[in-house]
Formats: structure tokens, C-alpha cells, sequence
């Protein structure tokens, strides 16, 4: 279980990927470990003070926006980082996007579809069982001690995952900071999918909301995302205000 997983081809990954979503939604993958394109002009004064690597994960994840925004038929532009780092996305989208080592991925909608939408991706990799107790809940560890115990903390990387995604899709709306004891995951390994469920209020979200995302576990990679369909009026009008 501690082996080095197998980074293989992310197009296997990138077509998995759009299974998981929704019709309306895009997914792109980049792999970190070749040549990244450059930036646009904002976007590279903005990381120009940056390491090499940050600088390489913000244009790998910008250039994996715009090629799903053409795979939408959407036009293609700059994604400025906001005062809080969060991309601040053209008019008229929705996204997210994500990186780790070797690779990053972006998803993108149309506002008309969804209303938030939040993507996460991490090496397949056990999690450090010091870290259990920060990640996860009483209730997820409990649960993560009745899993086969060669995947035991290859499922805690799954829940730090998960919760990932889920924070990305609520923090647009709510604009609220808070950690991984901010939501409590059911995973089902069999349905490949998860609800995160609020453990405190997140204007517009109340304790016990809930946020539903799907996973995938491929070729070295855990990938997870949770959207919200733009079908309640609430959340519409909170995620247009600033």
C-alpha cells in the first residue's frame, strides 16, 4: 500500500472525469510534467512574483480552463485570481480547478447550468495516519476502520479529497473559511459517489445541508467533484453578489 502509484496517460482519467458530471459541465486535465502553455498576460503578472512551481500550476490550471471552456463552445479567457486567491471566473461560468504533483484539472459550466461546482485532485497515495484525526471525523474514522485495511488510508486520501471538492463548490456562495471538521462524508464505494454534510452554517447553507459529488480512483489518481444544478432561486441570487 505504501508503493509509488503508476502515473499513467491522463486521457483515461480526462474521460472518466466527464462521466462523473453532469451534461453542461466540461472537464480538462493537463499533465504537470511536460510542457505547460504560458499564461495570458494577466494572469502571468499575477504569479510573476511566484516560485517556478506555482507558476507552472497556475498556467497548467488556467489552460485546462479555457479548453473546456471550448469544449463548451464558451470563449476562452483570462482567470485573475480574486483577493482571496479564488479564481475569479469570465461572466456567464461557473468553475474549479485543482493540481497536485503531476497534474491539474479544471471544470466549467455555463452560469445558466449550475450554479456552483468544485473538482479536487490528488496522488493515490495513503494518507499520513497522522493526519487522520485532522481530516477526518469520529465518524468517518470509524468508518474507515471497518474498510479493508490495505485501503484504509487510501480512502482517508478519498475523504481529504472529497471535502476538498466540497468546500471549493460552497465557497463561491458562502464566502465562509473553515476546515475539514466543516463537513461529515458518507462515501459509497459501490455507486462511486459521497454526501458531504454540513457540521455548521455557511450562509446560504444551515447545519446538516448536504452536498452530493461522485469520485474516481484511476491510474495513480483520486478525482472528486460536487456541483450544485442552478434550479434553486436562493442560491442563484447568493452566488451573484459580489
Amino acid at each position: 500500500m505504501n508503493a509509488v502509484p503508476k502515473f499513467g496517460n491522463l486521457d483515461r482519467l480526462d474521460a472518466m472525469a466527464q462521466t462523473l458530471l453532469p451534461h453542461g459541465t466540461a472537464v480538462k486535465m493537463l499533465d504537470l510534467r511536460g510542457t505547460v502553455p504560458k499564461p495570458l498576460p494577466g494572469e502571468a503578472i499575477a504569479v510573476q512574483h511566484a516560485v517556478t512551481k506555482r507558476q507552472q500550476e497556475f498556467a497548467g490550471g488556467r489552460a485546462a480552463a479555457r479548453t473546456a471552456m471550448m469544449a463548451l463552445g464558451l470563449t476562452p479567457g483570462e482567470i485573475l485570481p480574486q483577493a482571496d486567491r479564488s479564481p475569479k471566473w469570465p461572466s456567464g461560468m461557473v468553475g474549479s480547478i485543482s493540481h497536485c504533483n503531476t497534474a491539474c484539472v479544471s471544470v466549467v459550466a455555463r452560469a445558466t447550468d449550475m450554479t456552483a461546482i468544485g473538482i479536487d485532485i490528488e496522488e493515490a497515495t495513503p494518507l499520513d495516519e497522522a493526519l487522520l484525526s485532522l481530516i477526518c471525523t469520529p465518524k468517518e474514522i470509524n468508518w474507515l476502520n471497518t474498510q479493508d485495511a490495505h485501503k484504509r488510508l487510501l480512502l482517508a486520501k478519498l475523504i481529504f479529497s472529497a471535502k476538498e471538492a466540497a468546500y471549493k463548490c460552497q465557497y463561491p456562495l458562502s464566502r465562509e473559511l473553515f476546515g475539514f471538521e466543516g463537513f461529515d462524508l458518507d462515501i459509497d464505494t459501490e455507486a462511486q459517489g459521497f454526501c458531504a454534510t454540513f457540521q455548521r452554517d455557511a450562509f446560504p447553507f444551515v447545519f446538516a445541508d448536504t452536498l452530493s459529488g461522485r469520485y474516481v480512483i484511476e491510474n495513480g489518481y483520486v478525482l472528486s467533484a460536487v456541483w450544485i444544478k442552478a434550479c434553486n432561486a436562493s442560491l442563484e441570487k447568493t452566488a451573484q453578489d459580489p
